[in-house]
């Protein structure tokens, strides 16, 4: 009885019960790389809106630093002369849109509506990560100005920025923001609105 019990100890596993096991391993390692997947998207999409984010941002204090230089009030583009980016804003009668802000110098830096995937201006050439759109209108006519800034960027990874390669021609911004209205939009975008006030000297 000794010997029989010693040798039934010894027989091992059967397949049935190593294929049970593969299998549970199976399912059970399936599942962490499906997670593992999920957490590296989620990371990447956090980080690109992080950065949109601070590019609206950006553009938001360019405008505000802009608007330093209207000092004479009314609504006549002329009276906005000295600034940058606010001598287009739109009329009461008419819908806002947004629109590419204008490339312009600043210092050895050039302003650009583009912008790489570490955040810095770049032209249209070097296919921008993120774009800017500026959306200027009448808060109070002459007075002050509603500044809407938004940054977009493709929802996917990759080579995916062929849109944003025009990032300073109107139409793209038109095409942009028929494609966030649209149910299954391409971009992300951040939003973010000022007032803007002419300041006397």
């Amino acid at each position: 009885m000794t010997r029989r019990a010693s040798l039934r100890r010894q027989r091992g596993f059967t397949l049935i019960e190593v294929m049970v096991a593969v299998g549970i391993i199976t399912v059970g390692s399936l599942g962490i790389l499906a997670m593992q997947t999920a957490t590296i998207r989620g990371n990447s999409e956090a980080r690109m809106m992080s950065m949109a984010t601070q590019r609206t941002n950006t553009w938001i204090s360019r405008l505000e630093r802009d608007a330093l230089m209207w000092n004479v009030s009314g609504p006549a583009p002329a009276n906005r002369v000295n600034t940058r980016f606010l001598t287009d804003v739109t009329t009461p009668t008419a819908v806002p849109v947004f629109v590419p802000p204008a490339s312009v110098a600043d210092g050895s830096q050039i302003l650009r509506p583009g912008a790489s995937f570490a955040g810095l201006d770049v032209e249209d050439a070097n296919n921008p990560t993120y774009c800017t759109h500026i959306e200027l209108s009448w808060a109070v006519q002459g007075e002050l100005i509603r500044a809407r800034v938004r940054t977009v960027f493709h929802k996917a990874n990759g080579t995916q920025f062929g849109l944003l390669a025009t990032c300073s021609a109107p139409a793209t911004a038109a095409a942009i923001s028929a494609d966030l209205a649209s149910a299954t939009p391409n971009f992300r975008a951040v939003t973010s609105t000022s007032l803007l006030r002419w300041r006397p000297l």
